[in-house]
């Protein structure tokens, strides 16, 4: 999962604190599993 979000979101990497980006991951994660949405729907939304 987090691969997924690193893929559709990898501005997340440019937080700076750890504690933080931690969260941020943590928060989308949770968010993807439950939704109806895949990691590749928000793919291809994003496009």
């Amino acid at each position: 999962m987090r691969e997924d979000v690193k893929k559709i979101w990898p501005e997340i990497e440019w937080i700076k604190d750890k504690t933080l980006k931690e969260n941020v991951y943590k928060t989308w994660e949770y968010a993807l599993e439950q939704s109806v949405l895949s990691a590749e729907d928000l793919e291809k939304i994003e496009q």
